[in-house]
């Protein structure tokens, strides 16, 4: 999208304040880790075929503590061997999971797990990390792994291909790891994704990234449905509240498709960008000017992370143009109301072609 420097990122930005409650939240409590409830918990069977799946309490959370092995349409025993399912589960399309679930049980959101990661130790900053090759955390993942403090015991069950082929599995001598399902969408550059999580064998790090929901099938573990409905309520809304704002920002600004607007901005729109009137026709008018191909603009930046809270949600981004051709490291707060984008703030600062170190600014 090719607009101006002076308004660089019209989007929105997280401000010094909250920079400075993010840092501070980035230590580990190690007390309120020693002191987490770890414990068993009552057995589940599933009624529907008999299976019988042990479960343990994580803090106020009761996670199953093997992969699900439902045979529902759309599910494969790991290299297509029934005897793989005792020891892996069954690998599931993502489609066959409307059907696989038992009652009683859901499919734990992104937000979920984090919750599952915090209570592990793992600090806000390492929380907010996303990417295939990002590592997060420091020992998360050796703590769910066979063997591992928490009683969760995630075997490396491997995956299904698209073009049906199986690896990944403990037998795998390159690369023993597992991928499991998380129930969070995000509109990506190419359309709509899905999170995961991965384990790998020689990694103590908990990985989280998406990725498109079709063709491969991975592993499910399940989540049970302790939340009271105000909870739940809640937590839905936010995981909506990052959605519409994360496919406002890859719709209307990256690809520039102005005419979609009315879709994510309200009616009253505030503004704090000091460069941008406030309402959406202000907005509009800066795209409508900017863009050429409205829609089909290759994608201006990247969204690095995405952060929830109450009615504000918080985008981490790489603007890729402005200044070219390092671009500028952008975060941004968005307020939202009955499912509309009410406010924005924004900060940004250009990447430098020298650093004082070797971190990045992602």
């Amino acid at each position: 999208m090719n607009i101006k420097k002076s308004i660089k990122s019209i989007s929105v930005i997280l401000g010094v304040t909250m920079l400075t409650m993010v840092v501070a939240e980035n230590q580990p409590v190690e007390s309120a880790k020693d002191a987490l409830i770890i414990k068993q918990a009552e057995n589940f069977t599933d009624s529907r075929d008999g299976q019988v799946y042990p479960t343990v309490q994580i803090g106020n959370q009761v996670w199953m503590t093997k992969n699900l092995a439902y045979k529902a349409k759309g599910s494969f025993a790991y290299k297509n061997d029934e005897k793989n399912v005792e020891k892996y589960g069954r690998l599931y399309l993502w489609d066959s999971l409307k059907t696989a679930i038992p009652k009683g049980w859901h499919l734990a959101t992104d937000t979920e797990w984090q919750t599952l990661e915090k209570n592990l130790g793992m600090t806000a900053v390492e929380l907010a990390k996303s990417g295939y090759e990002v590592e997060r955390g420091s020992d998360q993942g050796k703590q769910l792994k066979v063997g591992g403090r928490t009683m969760m015991d995630f075997p490396m069950a491997g995956f299904r291909r698209d073009d049906g082929k199986f690896e990944g599995g403990d037998d795998d001598k390159e690369r023993p790891r597992t991928y499991l399902w998380v129930n969070t969408k995000i509109q990506g550059a190419e359309g709509e994704e899905v999170f995961r999580r991965r384990l790998q064998k020689d990694s103590d790090k908990l990985y989280r990234f998406t990725n498109p929901t079709a063709g491969f099938a991975v592993s499910v573990r399940l989540l049970k449905d302790t939340q009271n409905a105000t909870d739940l309520k809640a937590q839905q809304q936010l995981e909506a509240n990052k959605k519409l704002v994360v496919d406002f920002y890859n719709e209307v600004l990256f690809r520039g498709d102005y005419n979609a607007m009315d879709k994510y901005i309200g009616d009253v729109y505030i503004q704090h960008n000091p460069q941008v009137a406030d309402g959406k026709k202000a907005l509009f008018d800066i795209l409508k000017q900017h863009v050429k191909n409205p829609g089909k603009e290759e994608p201006s930046g990247k969204i690095v992370r995405v952060i929830a809270e109450g009615d504000l949600v918080v985008l981490h981004v790489h603007n890729f143009k402005f200044p070219a051709p390092r671009g500028s490291a952008v975060v941004d707060i968005f307020r939202v109301k009955d499912g509309k984008i009410v406010e924005h703030w924004d900060v940004g600062q250009d990447i430098p072609e020298k650093m004082a170190h070797d971190n990045g600014m992602f």
